[in-house]
């Protein structure tokens, strides 16, 4: 009886694993001279795409300055801020958490430096995923 039992609960906890690692962050780029929009996301597990394309695994320093991101951006993404206006002209930005989402235009007055930080990691990410 106890041998049962503890087989059933071990066949719910392995039920369990393998789910995906879920998305820690996404970024849009849109707008600027011959720009397509791109979105990329990054998994918990620094594992990254561009639009449609395959998982890639970025480095491990990657994904730390995405974490600090999240966690420095969490005041504006909470309160879904927005910094400047989208124009075709510029580039336009988007960061989306679990928190929430903030928009920016690049150049634009009053960024916070943690969004010129997730700008430069977009950018950084567009140049290895796209």
């Amino acid at each position: 009886m106890r041998r049962a039992a503890l087989a059933v609960l071990c066949a719910a906890l392995l039920a369990g694993c393998g789910g995906s690692p879920g998305d820690i962050l996404g970024l849009g780029i849109s707008g600027g001279p011959q720009r397509e929009t791109v979105h990329m996301h990054m998994e918990e597990n620094g594992r990254a795409s561009c639009n449609t394309k395959p998982l890639h695994q970025m480095s491990s320093a990657t994904l730390l300055d995405a974490r600090n991101i999240i966690r420095d951006a969490q005041p504006f993404t909470k309160s879904g801020a927005n910094f400047g206006k989208p124009t075709p002209g510029q580039r336009n930005f988007q960061l989306r958490t679990p928190d929430g989402t903030v928009n920016w235009t690049e150049a634009a007055v009053g960024v916070p430096p943690v969004l010129s930080r997730a700008e430069e990691l977009a950018l950084q990410m567009e140049r290895a995923l796209c």
